[in-house]
């Protein structure tokens, strides 16, 4: 696993141009953008209709050490989430995890060839033991529904870079394919 510091650039495609996605950083930024915007009311709905609005803003009344801390938290643990879904659960030399100081974002990252599956995996992980778990555990924990609800709902509009990446996998590479790509750039 290596740390770096900044997002790297995406490595150049090669040689041969069939069976290659090339994402625009630029187009993936506006559609992250459309699909939190999208999916973040879903989310808070889904909580607000579950257990109620004064109890998922509780996060707000609490001191402002556990917002930043759950906020924090909720980054850092997305993009160690999408690093056990790497080969070596993010141990290898392909997995890279990093913190980009121009656009004040976490990052993790696999190198390396993936199948289409394990790639649909990574990308989605954090979704589902960030977004949907929470859910679960409210109602064992009902204590903790405050920064679980909030927990869920900043992470499905984190997620989605995740959701455009894994949709444009999921219909445009056929299903026995190898995935060699990058943070951002082309998928092959």
């Amino acid at each position: 696993m290596k740390f770096l510091s900044q997002i790297p650039p995406p490595e150049p495609p090669p040689a041969r141009p069939q069976g290659i996605i090339s994402l625009n950083p630029r187009q993936v930024q506006i559609y992250t953008v459309a699909i939190a915007l999208l999916t973040m009311p879903v989310v808070y709905l889904a909580w607000r209709l579950t257990f109620g609005a004064d109890q998922i803003f509780g996060i707000f009344d609490e001191p402002s050490w556990v917002f930043i801390g759950t906020t924090i938290g909720v980054m850092l643990v997305h993009e160690l989430t999408h690093m056990v879904a790497h080969p070596a659960m993010g141990l290898s030399a392909n997995s890279i995890i990093g913190f980009d100081r121009k656009f004040f974002v976490l990052f993790a990252a696999y190198r390396g060839p993936l199948s289409k599956w394990r790639y649909l995996l990574m990308a989605l992980m954090p979704i589902t033991l960030l977004t949907l778990l929470p859910f679960s555990l409210a109602i064992f924990y009902p204590a903790f529904i405050p920064e679980l609800a909030w927990c869920s709902i900043f992470n499905m509009a984190a997620a989605g870079t995740d959701i455009y990446v894994a949709y444009a996998v999921f219909v445009k590479m056929p299903s026995d394919c190898i995935i060699q790509g990058g943070v951002f750039g082309y998928l092959e």
